[in-house]
């Protein structure tokens, strides 16, 4: 083997990826040639609705969908990501759709489960100092934990009673401790059907992507889902990510959002490379290790103080 092959990773397509796309009711496609390629290509969408899209309007464009047989799930929204001060909210947003026409052609019911907007925007710009106080005072005790894992698992169990699956949108960390301190879902307590790991080349504060070698030594780890996105946000590496995932055998692949794609993409970009080539680099695998290794050291450090 010569130095350069060294460089490189060597990949090519192993398994065939299932497509969905993430979009709001509003942005749907409308087109019939578009609408027909979708359903020949066995493409869904996951379709972002809360108490303010739950109207006939949006159900009449979902219906389009529906009537070409493009396969429909449902992410249901609050106002914000779905979290651990909010889980109250969310088995009334599911009755809601459940009183619809198209529930009955749902398959999939999902959460985006995140930090909330809230917290974010409070700890955003505070000094180390204050930013570690401010999340001590905010971790939750042990009656607003029960609280939460009750909810979510009750929404689970109406979903599975009206014999449909229900799956989580996650971020790529698995440090439970960390999610539950800062005010996330309990996702070790909360036994979903499908979990879904978000992967984004451009994640808030980026300006460009990250490389190809960090992609691969995410992905690999993060199970059979994969979110990809952030299109519109200067994400442009679709084809090279779906080409990996391949490779790497995933099963599912979520795509942020059918918006950014059209404008973009084409779904010739839903097709792996035959064969691609990844670059190695070394340091981007050390901040890599050094960054899932600092959580998982934070995340033994909580629980032995738990």
């Amino acid at each position: 083997m010569d130095k350069k092959s060294k460089k490189y990773i060597e990949i090519r397509p192993k398994t065939k990826l299932k497509y969905f796309f993430w979009s709001d009711p509003f942005r749907l496609p409308k087109d019939d040639d578009i609408l027909n390629n979708f359903s020949k290509s066995g493409i869904e969408f996951v379709i972002a609705l809360g108490k303010h899209t739950m109207k006939a309007k949006c159900y009449n464009r979902i219906q389009s969908l529906i009537d070409n047989n493009i396969g429909i799930n449902v992410c249901i929204l609050d106002k914000d990501f779905a979290h651990l001060d909010n889980s109250h909210k969310f088995k009334e947003i599911y009755k809601m759709l459940r009183n619809n026409k198209i529930f009955k052609y749902v398959k999939e019911i999902y959460i985006d489960a995140e930090i909330s907007n809230k917290y974010r925007k409070n700890i955003k710009n505070l000094p180390l100092n204050k930013k570690l106080t401010y999340i001590f005072n905010k971790n939750p005790n042990k009656n607003e934990m029960i609280k939460a894992i009750s909810d979510y698992n009750r929404l689970i169990n109406s979903v599975h009673s009206d014999n449909k699956r229900f799956g989580i949108i996650r971020s790529i960390s698995s440090a439970y401790e960390i999610e539950k301190i800062t005010r996330n879902v309990p996702f070790d307590e909360i036994d979903e059907d499908i979990t879904i790991k978000m992967m984004y080349r451009v994640p808030e504060g980026r300006e460009k992507e990250y490389n190809d070698f960090w992609f691969y030594q995410n992905a690999k780890k993060e199970g059979d889902n994969i979110f990809l996105g952030d299109i519109k946000d200067g994400y442009r590496s679709l084809k090279e990510d779906i080409t990996i995932c391949s490779y790497l055998k995933k099963k599912r692949i979520y795509i942020y959002d059918y918006y950014g794609f059209k404008k973009f993409n084409k779904l010739e970009d839903l097709e792996p490379y035959k064969r691609y080539k990844i670059k190695k680099d070394v340091w981007e695998f050390v901040k890599h290790t050094a960054k899932i290794s600092s959580f998982e050291i934070a995340d033994k450090f909580l629980k032995f103080f738990k």
